[in-house]
């Protein structure tokens, strides 16, 4: 559960926000409630639980739009009767707002698996976990699509489970990580949900979709074709990743083969002792910056490396020691703000090193209609509430979001999270992480 709350003298002011639950009724007011979360600013998050409802509590804050946002995963270890939820908020002048939500929610025993009394006859032969579920099929809407258009994804899952996700990652036609969604399968094993040729899609071609529960490696794939101009599309096909169907032969296509051409290595400097460690004049070129003058200047065709016949070692994009920050913003222990302010400040101190990085989008003028002295919020909600208003706005504005002609920053969306989360994990490479950090550059929300 989200909570955003405003002050009128800024977010930075909210000095405790209150979360009251377990009250019953029309007079179920926080004298009633015996289960309560704060947070207090600066402090650890105090928690009361005395009946055992809560398993796991993570509440974590941000500022969004000029307002504090607080985050709420629970996780419940048993039923909760229907409740109301009261929030209590109060500034550092200890002014107090109250929002009150009559029954608001109710905690039902998840549905269980009743076992059987047949043994099974062997293990799964696709790798996959007894009990766990599958994907059967993934599918595309629409074999080819043009800039801003939904691209509606749906397939069958093999098997249910309460709270399993369906996660979707897409990758471009070069196949690096472009962005992912995710979505629930009901009883039945039926999936569908979306995402739109925006911004990020920016290469014609043909762009991968990978659906997938539990491990990205096994998953099943469709193909879908992106262009600004909408050229004739391929056929749009779905496969496992991983198969298990043996394929009928098929006679072979003629083919035409090429040798790779291996360039020639440079001959080795006359000054290289081929009786010494070749190790010793890299580790003296890194170390002694006279010497490293002296060979940078004397021969500018050659690495240290090459010079001494080393293969030179992979570079690494990002420090090893960020997953720490990745994971521990993945898990709410570090807002938002600071995670984009520590990445920021690494690519401006050169240690993120990300080749290729994309245009830095530039800052859009506020729009004419705007009124400065409005909250920007209220252009914001219009828009969301009023199909005339949106309308109007998209077919005068078609390269402005609301939230550009307002003035308002976007927010980081949640698949860079669980981006962030996946790769400290250990789930996904290197690559894929920066193509979420590349994404938050070209959108403007880290400036370097």
């Amino acid at each position: 559960m989200k909570l955003l709350i405003y002050d009128d003298d800024g977010p930075s002011y909210i000095a405790q926000v209150e979360f009251y639950t377990n009250m019953h009724g029309v007079f179920g007011g926080v004298s009633n409630s015996d289960t309560f979360i704060i947070y207090k600013k600066g402090n650890p998050t105090e928690i009361l639980d005395p009946n055992g409802f809560f398993s796991d509590v993570i509440l974590s804050s941000s500022v969004v739009n000029q307002k504090l946002q607080l985050t709420y995963e629970i996780t419940f270890a048993k039923e909760m009767e229907k409740s109301n939820i009261i929030i209590q908020a109060r500034d550092t002048a200890n002014n107090v707002g109250i929002l009150t939500v009559s029954d608001a929610w109710q905690v039902i025993q998840a549905p269980t698996v009743v076992e059987t009394t047949e043994t099974p006859t062997g293990e799964p032969t696709d790798g996959s976990v007894l009990g766990e579920i599958k994907i059967k099929s993934l599918n595309v809407e629409k074999p080819s699509y043009i800039m801003r258009e939904e691209v509606l994804f749906f397939g069958t899952v093999d098997g249910y489970k309460f709270g399993s996700v369906v996660t979707i990652i897409i990758r471009n036609p070069s196949n690096n990580f472009l962005t992912l969604i995710s979505t629930f399968p009901d009883k039945d094993g039926y999936y569908k949900t979306k995402t739109v040729t925006d911004s990020k899609f920016k290469t014609d071609g043909t762009y991968t979709a990978t659906a997938f529960t539990d491990d990205p490696n096994r998953g099943t794939q469709a193909i879908f074709y992106f262009s600004r101009d909408a050229p004739p599309p391929p056929p749009v096909t779905t496969s496992p990743v991983q198969s298990t169907q043996a394929e009928q032969p098929t006679e072979p296509e003629p083919t035409t083969t090429f040798e790779p051409v291996t360039p020639k290595p440079k001959p080795k400097p006359s000054f290289v002792d081929p009786q010494k460690d070749p190790q010793s004049y890299v580790d003296r070129y890194n170390s002694e910056l006279k010497y490293k003058e002296w060979f940078d200047k004397n021969f500018p065709d050659y690495t240290i490396y090459e010079a001494v016949g080393l293969a030179e070692p992979a570079k690494e994009k990002v420090p090893a020691w960020i997953k720490n920050n990745a994971e521990w913003w993945s898990k709410g222990q570090i807002d938002d703000g600071t995670f984009v302010s520590g990445i920021q400040f690494l690519m401006t101190k050169k240690i993120i090193d990300i080749p290729d990085l994309p245009e830095q989008a530039s800052e859009k003028a506020r729009l004419s209609f705007v009124d400065p002295q409005k909250d920007p919020q209220s252009y914001i909600d219009r828009y969301n509430n009023e199909a005339s208003y949106k309308e109007w706005f998209d077919e005068n504005y078609p390269d402005y979001t609301i939230d550009e002609a307002v003035g308002i920053p976007e927010s980081i969306p949640g698949w860079i999270k669980n981006n962030a989360k996946w790769w400290a994990d250990g789930q996904i490479s290197e690559d894929d992480f920066v193509g979420g950090i590349k994404w938050l550059v070209e959108q403007g929300i880290i400036k370097v």
